[in-house]
């Protein structure tokens, strides 16, 4: 078909037919039929005759003139703008005002064209020529000044379109000032979904219009009123009003949907030119079907009783053991309260130091001390839980038991407990993922899952009345993907705005983080860069004290305090072994 074509291209409309004999007229006629999938009736001096559905859809002026002679493009330009265009998807979507609809026109025929150079390349060079001379095939009741700016969108569109990106928007902008580049993006995206495209296009075409077009009679804005739900409006305030459609035009859009100065959690080194890459700024494609919620609010509170007895006897605990521990931890944490003991006191622990004095004196009832309550309320331990998918089983059910023990001891001491898990709420992309494709499928979207923390045990809830949400852990497909930095940020300002001073931070975790429609979409060091990023804007904040645990992988290379074991039954001793640690390394 291209050599077809460029035999064609030499022979056809060079003299208006002149000097073709009848054969060779209808030969090109057949030719032109077809490179129009016989979309095209008959193409002859006397003009173009289309199918009707297509006709009435094409804004060319198919009268030969000489001006349109002079193209040997011209032949291509009308065939192939038939050929890739279902005309009844394209009624569909037409906007209702004039001048909307013929750009509508013009940029889905720069579309078509685009298809067809790739498709057929002897048409390539040809088109370049009818670029230059696309105002003559306007209709001729159109200004001068209109035909320009036209034909600019129309070249502007045909080389986008088949460069697969974007440039000259500068150019476009000055032109038509109402152009947002997001909008093109978003349109450029949806180049291969014919549907999507016209969908997409019919709400942004307003955007080509002169602000002087809207001030039209009360006919035309009852129309817009009619039409409104299949257009980007004019405001956008109206636009974040809106909380369905106009909340996917944001979406889609490419600039960076960025946490606020508390979660952003970016640093300055990114801007370094001493990577071999740029790194790419962590973004979040939309927060909308995100989840953080309490577990007894998941699943029923038969099920966590229930789900609460298979954890008891999955592991069968050693009571010695946790006994030694807590004896260990409550002996530190004793010591290092020295100075925060009441003395004097008619009950609480004895004062060895009041031994002498009641063995002399029976009657000397002040013999006991307790414990300062301002201490114990001045300190707040938050511990994070990974439930990705790969600490399933053992690892899991361990490090959740170790988690409930530290959680008693804590309370016994009168510190105060919180026990928050991170996972997602599907594998592989939820709700999000499937926004990102239904809107254009935006380069680099940023993060593509639905995030689900989870609150197991709040700070100010005593261990006995939420003892059964941990169990939650061991419902069939509750454990997924992890995506940590966003969950130490989430964890991280629960901490900040609770009234305790001292803020310790504990995160119990087996290895990276992973998100695999994520990272599909993005740089495949997008989680991690912004993990540590996070956790480097954390360990200088002196308002909490983290570290981390990671569970058969060594997370040293993200937390500067890290601990790593290979044997899962030691995570016990290992944090209490380091809560001691944190517990002495400050005053109150």
């Amino acid at each position: 078909m291209n050599i077809i074509r460029d035999v064609l291209g030499e022979k056809f409309l060079m003299n208006n037919g002149n000097n073709s004999n009848p054969t060779e007229r209808e030969l090109h006629e057949s030719i032109v039929k077809s490179l129009s999938d016989n979309k095209i009736l008959s193409f002859n001096n006397d003009g173009i005759k289309f199918k009707r559905e297509v006709g009435k859809h094409l804004f060319i002026n198919n009268t030969i003139n000489e001006k349109t002679q002079i193209s040997r493009g011209y032949v291509d330009f009308v065939a192939l703008s038939c050929r890739y265009c279902q005309f009844d998807l394209l009624e569909k979507y037409l906007p209702s005002r004039e001048k909307e609809v013929l750009i509508f026109k013009i940029i889905n025929i720069a579309r078509s064209l685009s298809i067809g150079v790739e498709q057929f390349e002897g048409c390539k060079v040809n088109l370049k020529e009818i670029e230059k001379k696309f105002e003559f095939l306007l209709e001729p009741h159109l200004d001068d000044d209109d035909k320009k700016k036209l034909n600019h969108l129309f070249t502007f569109f045909f080389k986008i379109f088949c460069e697969k990106k974007i440039s000259d928007f500068f150019f476009l902008k000055k032109r038509f000032p109402k152009t947002k580049l997001k909008e093109i993006n978003t349109l450029l995206r949806n180049f291969d979904n014919e549907e999507n495209f016209f969908r997409l296009l019919s709400k942004i075409v307003s955007m080509f219009i002169d602000p002087k077009d809207n001030q039209t009679n009360h006919d035309e804005k009852k129309e817009e009123k009619d039409f409104s739900q299949n257009k980007e409006p004019q405001s956008e305030k109206k636009e974040k009003l809106k909380k369905q459609e106009f909340l996917l035009e944001e979406i889609r859009s490419r600039q960076k949907i960025r946490h606020d100065d508390e979660s952003e959690a970016e640093t300055s080194k990114e801007k370094g030119n001493s990577n071999f890459f740029r790194k790419q700024k962590y973004q979040i494609f939309t927060k909308k079907f995100d989840l953080s919620i309490d577990a007894k609010k998941i699943v029923p509170a038969q099920e966590l009783s229930f789900l609460r007895k298979k954890l008891d006897k999955e592991y069968v605990s050693d009571e010695s053991f946790i006994n030694k521990l807590a004896k260990k931890l409550e002996k530190h944490l004793f010591s290092i309260q020295k100075n925060y003991w009441k003395f004097d006191q008619d009950e609480g622990y004895f004062d060895n130091s009041k031994f002498a004095s009641f063995i002399a004196n029976g009657n000397e009832t002040s013999i006991f001390k307790i414990i300062d309550e301002n201490f114990s309320k001045n300190t707040v331990v938050s511990l994070l839980l990974d439930n990705s998918g790969s600490m399933r089983g053992k690892p899991i059910v361990t490090a959740v038991k170790t988690t409930e023990i530290i959680a008693k001891i804590l309370e016994k001491c009168k510190v105060n407990v919180e026990i928050l898990g991170f996972t997602t709420r599907e594998w592989k992309g939820g709700q999000s993922k499937k926004l990102w494709e239904e809107t254009g499928k935006i380069e680099k979207p940023g993060r593509l899952n639905d995030l689900l923390h989870i609150v197991y045990k709040d700070s100010k809830v005593s261990w006995p009345v939420c003892k059964n949400n941990l169990a939650l852990v061991l419902k069939e497909g509750i454990l997924k993907e992890n995506i940590d930095g966003e969950a130490l940020i989430w964890a991280s300002k629960r901490l900040r705005i609770k009234p305790e001073r001292k803020k310790i931070l504990i995160v119990i975790s087996d290895g990276a983080p992973v998100d695999d429609s994520t990272l599909s979409a993005n740089n495949s060091n997008i989680l991690d860069d912004h993990l540590k990023n996070v956790i480097e804007k954390l360990e200088n904040d002196s308002s909490i004290q983290l570290f981390a645990i990671g569970i058969g992988h060594d997370v040293s290379k993200y937390y500067k305090e890290a601990f790593t074991i290979d044997d899962v039954s030691m995570l016990a001793e290992v944090l209490v072994d380091n809560l001691v640690k944190l517990f002495k390394s400050e005053t109150y």
